[in-house]
Parts: C-alpha cells; sequence; structure tokens
C-alpha cells in the first residue's frame, strides 16, 4: 500500500489505473504492430511482401481456410447466433 494516499486516491484505485493505463498502452502497441488481412495489404507500399508473395499467401489462405472472400453482413446470420443454445451453455461456463 506504498501509493495509498498519492492523489488523494487509495492504494486499491491506483493498482485499477496502473492496470488500465498498462492495457490502453499494450492496446495501442498492438494497433501499431500488427498487420491487416493480406487482400488488404495489397495496395499499399509499405508492406513486407510484395505482390506476388501477397497472391501466394491469399491464395493459401483460402484453400486452408475458405474465407478470404468476406462474405456480405446479413441481419438474419446476425441474429441466428441467437438461437444457438450451444452459445448459452458455453456463456455458463463463466458464471
Amino acid at each position: 500500500m506504498q501509493m495509498n494516499g498519492i492523489g488523494g486516491k487509495s492504494g486499491w484505485r491506483w493498482i485499477f489505473i496502473m492496470e488500465g493505463a498498462l492495457t490502453i498502452l499494450i492496446g495501442l502497441i498492438g494497433l501499431l504492430v500488427l498487420v491487416d488481412f493480406p487482400d488488404q495489404l495489397a495496395g499499399k507500399r509499405d508492406t513486407f511482401l510484395d505482390r506476388e508473395e501477397l497472391e501466394w499467401v491469399i491464395q493459401r489462405l483460402d484453400r486452408d481456410r475458405g474465407d478470404t472472400e468476406p462474405e456480405p453482413f446479413s441481419m438474419k446470420k446476425f441474429f441466428a447466433a441467437g438461437k444457438d443454445l450451444q452459445l448459452y451453455c458455453f456463456g455458463l461456463i463463466f458464471t
């Protein structure tokens, strides 16, 4: 409790302040460091992959996962997840 009373705040409040500041800092670093999906890198100049390597990565991902082309948004699919009982069962694990 060495921070107790500093700035008129209790020691336990300083724990939350420091953890929150660290989380924000790590989030900002991640925003700068993480790269986009390969299809979004294709038009950028400052990428570490050239055009040929990007096409190879996109083909490889499509062959592996089949999700390189985003599907259009659908409210029906969005709300279909709410009907899935398994989703609620997984949620109960963490209560």
